[in-house]
């Protein structure tokens, strides 16, 4: 779970590696469609934020870096037709 993202969580049974790696791709995903939808992308907030709320009580937190690229409005969007 992405708590900044609304919606946006990912996971594994694979080791805590490729759920980092599910998580960036989730978090990716999660921002282009944010963007298409004309969506404002909230800014990441602290790790303390969240460690000590009860409900996120136990977790295991990792920090992952994006394609920044995917904030850019030089990058071309376009729905592809079906």
């Amino acid at each position: 779970m992405v708590p900044d993202l609304p919606g946006c969580f990912s996971g594994s049974n694979r080791g805590i590696e490729h759920a980092i790696d599910n998580s960036k791709e989730a978090i990716e995903l999660w921002i282009e469609t944010a963007l298409d939808m004309g969506q404002v992308i909230p800014q990441p907030s602290l790790i303390s934020k969240f460690h000590l709320q009860n409900e996120y009580s136990g977790w295991i937190w990792a920090a992952v870096e994006i394609d920044t690229t995917l904030l850019s409005d030089e990058m071309k969007r376009f729905t592809p037709l079906l």
